[in-house]
């Protein structure tokens, strides 16, 4: 749905969510985002004169006042994307307000949701390149992707003020999330490598577990780049596959 007036889409999603839990669907609505609503009234007033419109913050609490419960009820998602907001402080000494997110969506925001997200801004270094090694040039090295740094500032568990990577491939339509190039670093990171120097290979144990499983892996490779090349290749989707479950079983 298209629009901008607050009122008309907190109704529709109170109905929608309704409606889909009598069907029996879990419903997911995002709003992106609350910074580009605006209240009915506020809709009619003139760019001239000083005209006084409602703010992310109340636009915000009316939102969980009319919806939180009808959402946790009905069994829905709804996700918010906020801007960033600067904390405006005439002095450096003065007590800042205890905040769980940088974003403009005022105490209600921090306190209906169950998670909240910080979405870092994004640096030369987390760019995926060709080569890792060299600066990013958009003709002789270009950039295949890009790291989301993430900041869990709530959650329903330990993860609070947890920091994520996720790796983002380019130039994809849907789900971007690199989930090869993920596997791969927590590969890595989690040692199932012995090194020598530039080169990688699997360690006895990782192969042992593999060929249990029907798998046979590949010998040495030359840095992360051959072994992401390896397991993207459609006759290694196995091995890829069960990396994916085995990693997902040790982190949970």
């Amino acid at each position: 749905y298209c629009g901008n007036i607050a009122e008309t889409i907190f109704s529709m999603i109170e109905t929608v969510v309704k409606t889909g839990h009598e069907a029996g669907e879990h419903i997911c609505i995002i709003i992106d985002s609350m910074d580009g609503l605006q209240l009915k009234e506020d809709a009619k007033k003139a760019f001239d004169g000083n005209p006084k419109v409602a703010g992310v913050p109340l636009i915000t609490k009316l939102m969980f006042r009319k919806l939180a419960l009808p959402i946790s009820h009905f069994d829905a998602m709804l996700l918010v994307t906020g801007q960033y907001a600067a904390e405006i402080k005439i002095s450096q000494y003065a007590p800042s307000a205890p905040k769980q997110g940088n974003s403009s969506g005022g105490s209600a925001i921090q306190h209906q949701s169950d998670y909240v997200f910080d979405y870092a801004q994004r640096n030369q270094d987390d760019y995926i390149k060709e080569d890792a090694e060299a600066p990013l040039d958009n003709i002789k090295n270009k950039a295949l992707g890009v790291y989301a740094n993430i900041t869990i500032r709530k959650s329903a568990s330990d993860t609070t003020n947890y920091k994520v990577k996720v790796p983002i491939k380019k130039g994809v339509v849907g789900n971007a999330v690199w989930k090869s190039r993920e596997i791969v670093d927590l590969l890595i990171g989690w040692q199932y490598f012995d090194k020598s120097g530039t080169w990688l290979s699997w360690s006895q144990d990782v192969i042992d577990r593999a060929l249990e499983r029907g798998i046979t892996l590949g010998g040495k490779m030359q840095g992360a780049k051959n072994v992401l090349e390896y397991l993207e290749q459609p006759e290694n989707k196995d091995a890829l596959d069960f990396f994916e479950k085995e990693l997902q079983e040790l982190i949970s």
